[in-house]
């Protein structure tokens, strides 16, 4: 029987003389792509690793300290490695219910081993601020901390548009010199006038509005204190759970139907990252 063990990804090979073996490259650099929760695969030109999971519904956004999974060769939790006669595009052969004709396949090894999978969470409002993860400072007292607000003060600007010097940092923007930086400051030039009420033309844009003609906004000049009819609609509230999962393998060993093997102490599969949006 024809063997190829691979230590640490340094390849063994023993041989018998009545003919050729398979000498796979099996280089797979970079992070998997996935088909939903349950299908995860690499490409490297020709040739394709792919984790099929028989898990339950939203895997890849379940946080977890560590799991293991067994890999079976056949059945449930399975790794699979195939060459092909041209190059493959992922998403075209993993991604349907029915896999395309072509490329044809060459090889196929069968995987067995231990898969250990660790998954996070973080929580992003996408307003461009660190913000400390506490349900307890809540500026507008909408009963959404500042950390998962994308307006943080509830003056009808999102937080990441207050950036008046266009630095890439709202923290240090305070146009009235109050010492509250605008993303927090419901008044934001100090005229007694409400941001949310400098919206004149009412048209939910307070950027346009400049009733002294000195190019800056109403909201920004202490000048124009006119007051609108109508407040700044609400900013659609919403964050992001973002959950990143790692991914390794122990004692992997592939088998193909010529009874070759592939034979790893440790696998790194990378790790992944989904994105659920969150309204409040």
């Amino acid at each position: 029987m024809k063997k190829l063990y691979v230590f640490l990804l340094t390849f063994v090979v023993l041989a018998c003389d009545d003919g050729n073996i398979d000498v796979p490259e099996f280089t797979f650099d970079g992070n998997p792509t996935s088909c939903g929760d349950l299908v995860l695969y690499k490409v490297n030109g020709s040739e394709t690793l792919s984790l099929e999971l028989t898990q339950s519904d939203n895997f890849l956004i379940t946080v977890r300290e560590a799991q293991s999974i067994t890999l079976t060769e056949d059945g449930a939790n399975t790794l699979i490695y195939r060459t092909f006669d041209a190059n493959v595009t992922g998403a075209n052969y993993f991604c349907q219910d029915i896999p395309p004709t072509t490329p044809n396949i060459l090889n196929e090894w069968k995987g067995s081993g231990t898969l250990l999978i660790t998954t996070s969470l973080t929580l992003d409002d996408e307003d461009t601020v660190e913000e400390e993860e506490d349900n307890t400072i809540d500026t507008d007292g909408d009963g959404t901390p500042n950390y998962l607000d994308n307006d943080d003060d509830g003056d009808g600007i999102p937080t990441k548009d207050e950036d008046v010097d266009g630095d890439g940092d709202p923290t240090n923007d305070d146009t009235d010199g109050d010492t509250i930086p605008n993303y927090l400051d419901n008044d934001d030039d100090g005229d007694s006038i409400l941001t949310i009420n400098e919206d004149v033309d009412e048209n939910g844009n307070p950027d346009d509005d400049d009733t002294d003609l000195d190019d800056i906004p109403n909201y920004l000049d202490s000048d124009d204190a006119i007051t609108s009819n109508t407040p700044l609609p609400a900013v659609s509230e919403q964050y992001k759970e973002i959950y990143l999962s790692e991914l390794t393998i122990s004692t992997l060993e592939l088998t193909n139907a010529n009874g070759n093997d592939i034979r790893l102490e440790t696998f790194d599969f990378g790790s992944i990252t989904e994105e659920v949006t969150i309204t409040p």
